[in-house]
């Protein structure tokens, strides 16, 4: 009993100590933060009325162009109007789309690996029995500069070596010159890799176009000056558009999109999907097919991921008008969305309906690989807003 009283009344003692200290280090803070504003007030108090209105009116200006930011910003935005899709969006589809462009970044890995192979998608990881039905007819590569290092430094001596005083200073050398060499000294060489696939069956066609893998493209997605889009119909202007997303559909890819589909039955549907800068030229590719093939525009339906901007206001009313069977499907957390930004060159804004899921994994990358984006869809989290 005595031992249990003398547990109880020290904790009573620690815990008003602890009371006490904590009352004590509060008032400290609220005489210092008294002090701070005294301060402040003595600061103020010697600025003239003047310099006052000054700053108020500073203040209030900032903020007033702020405001005008946002109305513009809502502007630009609201001048176009939704899409109004005539054919559903079809979540059984888009998840075979969404793993359509896995295939086409596993299609790209293992050319880039293996010499030999011919881009069939029936050896690919991704592939299953859901494609089976599907003909491969088309393989889709593109030219390109490979930028690569030169030198592989990473020399290991055999067992049994013994580095002399020389031989010491000469690896101390080594390991700077590793470290910077290779970022100073790289080796171009133009080389064909894959960028997708055309796949057909009795029930529809699908288009498939992969997201960046090399350093060229990289560079290609920088290049976010506007060109004018011309309709190659009738010579008209459609718009501004991304010079590199506009480059890589109609100049970079072969063979052409817009030449493949003499091979496909236009009387069947036919699906062109696209993630991340496959989703751009997958957007630029469509709007140029159904140009130049307009009986082939009704049965066009375009599902992206991961997509950025293509174009301006003008571009994205005709392309609404001519293709609204078309949907975006975004992770809320993902970037590559957000850009180019909508107030740059002539603006920029998003074609299509918008389907969204939000999928936080605390890491832009993660955020915005193919993986992310199918899980969601796989498990159906996309949704309309």
């Amino acid at each position: 009993m005595r031992w249990r009283q003398f547990n109880r009344r020290h904790l009573l003692l620690a815990t008003l100590g602890i009371g006490i200290l904590t009352r004590s280090i509060r008032e400290e803070l609220r005489r210092k933060k008294i002090l701070s504003l005294n301060e402040s007030v003595e600061t103020l108090s010697e600025v003239t009325l003047g310099e006052k209105a000054s700053i108020l009116e500073s203040a209030y200006t900032s903020e007033k162009q702020w405001q005008e930011l946002v109305k513009e910003i809502k502007a630009i935005a609201n001048s176009v109007a939704p899409t109004s899709p005539t054919i559903p969006y079809n979540p059984e589809m888009s998840k075979l789309l969404i793993r359509c462009c896995k295939l086409a970044v596993q299609q790209f890995n293992t050319g880039s690996k293996n010499p030999d192979y011919q881009g069939e998608i029936t050896s690919l990881p991704e592939y299953s029995e859901d494609f089976e039905k599907y003909k491969q007819i088309i393989n889709f590569t593109s030219e390109q500069d490979i930028i690569e290092d030169v030198f592989d430094l990473n020399f290991q001596p055999t067992p049994g070596w013994t580095l002399t005083p020389l031989g010491k200073k000469i690896r101390a050398l080594r390991e700077v010159v590793e470290e910077s060499l290779p970022t100073l000294i790289q080796g171009f060489h133009r080389r064909s890799v894959y960028f997708g696939f055309v796949l057909t069956s009795q029930e529809e066609n699908i288009i498939v176009f992969r997201g960046t893998q090399t350093k060229a493209e990289w560079v290609n997605n920088l290049n976010s000056i506007q060109e004018n889009y011309i309709n190659p119909i009738n010579n008209q202007s459609y718009g501004w558009v991304h010079q590199g997303f506009l480059n890589m559909a109609t100049k970079m890819i072969n063979p052409l999109p817009s030449t493949i589909v003499q091979q496909l039955d236009p009387s069947i549907p036919c699906y062109i999907t696209g993630h991340s800068l496959g989703a751009a030229i997958a957007t630029v590719a469509a709007f140029d097919i159904a140009l130049k093939h307009p009986q082939l525009s009704k049965q066009i339906q375009l599902y992206t991921y991961a997509g950025p901007r293509v174009g301006d206001p003008i571009f994205v009313k005709k392309y609404n008008q001519l293709l609204p069977n078309s949907y975006r499907v975004v992770n809320l957390a993902d970037t590559v969305p957000l850009v180019p930004s909508l107030r740059m060159g002539k603006h920029y804004l998003h074609v299509g309906q918008e389907w969204s899921f939000l999928n936080q994994f605390g890491e832009l990358l993660l955020n915005h690989v193919v993986d992310t984006y199918r899980e969601a869809i796989e498990q159906e989290l996309v949704i309309k807003l």
